[in-house]
């Protein structure tokens, strides 16, 4: 006996995320994108954010170097550390206030790239001008608004509009996870990657290398919001032709 739409409607309501991939394999792709993206975003957000006092050390703003050791106090570090914070903080504003125009997807597009060409160029800085404190510690400080910019709102709120109601949570939970994930392996990378021969040069090299995989994935796995809640990709599944 042919089953109601009613009831196939409800068990495609019923269905589990395995289901829902199975059904649709475009939900696989938005979760490679939301799950990627937060996962390297993390990893350079913690692996700067949490060694910000090793790092102003290491750029010596105030004080001098002495046998490779920074000569600034406690208090002077805290104070850079403090203006650094401030930095960030109109940056989550203004990702809140251009997010509807710009969405998303392009909102993670432009800040990896973005945070990819800051961390260059502070590479470089720190190789080829190492007594250019005061052009580090800006370089340091535009690294920091991106940080706290576009992927920092974006990594959060994809997997809340991209995936279909009855999957959204362990999507969304899984993405999460990705992301501390990537906090982990931020922080478990730095110190080692800036004790080797490159020292904290390779560590903003791996940065521009983790970013502009952030630019890639975001481009290539993850659409433009109104794509999303128009209700063609994500719950198409939803949409199945009754036969």
């Amino acid at each position: 006996q042919k089953e109601s739409a009613e009831f196939t409607q409800q068990q495609h309501n019923n269905a589990g995320l395995l289901e829902c991939l199975r059904r649709d394999p475009r939900l696989l792709r938005a979760l490679i994108g939301t799950s990627g993206s937060w996962f390297l975003y993390d990893v350079a957000f913690y692996g700067m954010s949490i060694f910000t006092p090793d790092i102003l050390n290491s750029i010596c703003l105030t004080g001098h170097l002495i046998d490779g050791s920074c000569s600034q106090t406690l208090q002077q570090v805290s104070q850079q550390s403090a203006l650094i914070t401030v930095v960030g903080a109109p940056a989550c504003y203004i990702s809140l206030v251009v997010v509807d125009r710009m969405g998303c997807k392009r909102l993670n597009v432009v800040g990896f790239a973005a945070l990819a060409f800051a961390f260059a160029a502070l590479a470089f800085l720190w190789v080829a001008a190492p007594d250019a404190h005061v052009a580090k510690f800006v370089m340091f400080c535009v690294i920091t608004f991106f940080l706290n910019w576009g992927p920092n709102l974006a990594t959060f709120v994809l997997p809340a509009i991209c995936f279909p109601t009855m999957v959204r949570s362990t999507c969304h939970g899984l993405s999460a996870t990705s992301g501390k994930l990537g906090a982990l392996a931020g922080t478990l990378l730095f110190e080692p990657v800036s004790q080797g021969p490159a020292g904290v040069a390779g560590v903003l090299w791996m940065q521009v290398v983790i970013c502009a995989l952030g630019v890639l994935v975001s481009h290539v796995f993850l659409k433009h919001d109104w794509d999303y809640t128009s209700g063609r990709d994500c719950t198409s599944f939803l949409e199945m032709n009754q036969s």
